[in-house]
């Protein structure tokens, strides 16, 4: 008689090759994204330190992992870092597009932001993946 092989008890945490498995490697959760709500009159700004999703398990800092630049609609804009490069990736019906990887001196610009005839600068200072 055959019997079904039963189910493993806990979830493998490494893959074959050594790597973690994606659901043991930690995920940034709403508490590490910062919102920054720019508004739709200008004049304001965010300014300050990410740590890479690389280092999320380790950032006894607290610093965000990514911010969210609240855009007023149904879409997404989120800034990142990935030891190389600040990314700006816009999510649109569930669909993500990187529309710019930035490094140190570099900055993109999103035309008439919120509707509002102003643009909206995302700048990259500086890159520092051992801070």
């Amino acid at each position: 008689t055959l019997r079904p092989t039963p189910a493993p008890t806990k979830r493998p945490t490494r893959l074959p090759t050594g790597r973690p498995t994606p659901a043991a490697t930690p995920r940034p959760t709403w508490g590490d994204i910062a919102r920054f709500d720019s508004g739709d009159a200008g004049g304001t700004s965010w300014s300050g330190k990410i740590v890479g999703v690389a280092h999320y398990g380790n950032n006894p800092s607290g610093r965000p992992v990514i911010i969210m630049l609240e855009s007023g609609d149904a879409t997404s804009w989120f800034v990142g870092f990935n030891d190389l490069h600040v990314t700006l990736t816009k999510v649109s019906g569930g669909r993500p597009s990187l529309l710019g990887s930035l490094y140190a001196g570099q900055r993109v610009t999103v035309g008439n932001w919120r509707n509002s005839g102003l643009d909206l600068f995302v700048a990259v200072r500086e890159i520092d993946a051992d801070a």
